[in-house]
């Protein structure tokens, strides 16, 4: 390694520890979830994934780092099907309207928001501790397999909840799944 690298290497270190950097970061995370759909946030944490299996000894240890993740992807995309307008669970004028379209924005960005600050840190990250001895699994990630799977049932059985019916369900997952349609 040549002494320019070095140099370079930490500066970054200390750069890192700084914690304006670090709220820089947060903040630039937050204005990229508020500007782009749940396909951009899928493939930011599909990356991180990738970057987290390439660096565990087993699977099992990569999915429970992960089940969090999962928890927030799946409930932020049944608020995206349920807070939609073209869903007919939120009011079209008046206050309520108002409302809806608050807590709905609130919800998402902070749920696409801190799938992008959690990927990031799984990314950047080297001291994740990865385990290479299965173990069972606790009450807490039962609680957390428990919601996925709870999220992504409301989200199945919305179509038959939402005014227009499976077509529009698959609309607004349409729009929000393809990371090109920002």
């Amino acid at each position: 390694m040549t002494r320019q690298s070095q140099l370079q290497r930490a500066s970054l270190v200390r750069w890192s520890d700084l914690y304006a950097f670090h709220a820089g970061v947060f903040v630039v995370l937050f204005i990229l979830a508020s500007l782009t759909n749940f396909g951009v946030s899928l493939l930011f944490l599909a990356a991180a994934f990738t970057v987290a299996r390439a660096r565990a000894r087993s699977r099992d240890s990569v999915a429970r780092l992960f089940l969090n993740d999962a928890l927030l992807f799946s409930i932020g995309l049944l608020f995206v099907v349920i807070l939609s307008p073209f869903s007919g669970f939120v009011a079209r004028e008046g206050t309520a309207a108002i409302l809806t379209m608050v807590f709905s924005a609130a919800v998402l960005l902070l749920t696409k928001g801190m799938l992008f600050v959690r990927s990031l840190r799984v990314m950047t990250n080297r001291d994740v501790i990865f385990s290479s001895k299965k173990k069972a699994l606790t009450l807490r990630e039962y609680l957390v397999i428990g919601g996925v799977s709870l999220a992504l049932l409301f989200l199945v059985l919305s179509p038959f909840i939402v005014r227009g019916g499976l077509q529009t369900v698959l609309s607004i997952l349409y729009q929000q799944l393809i990371p090109w349609r920002l």
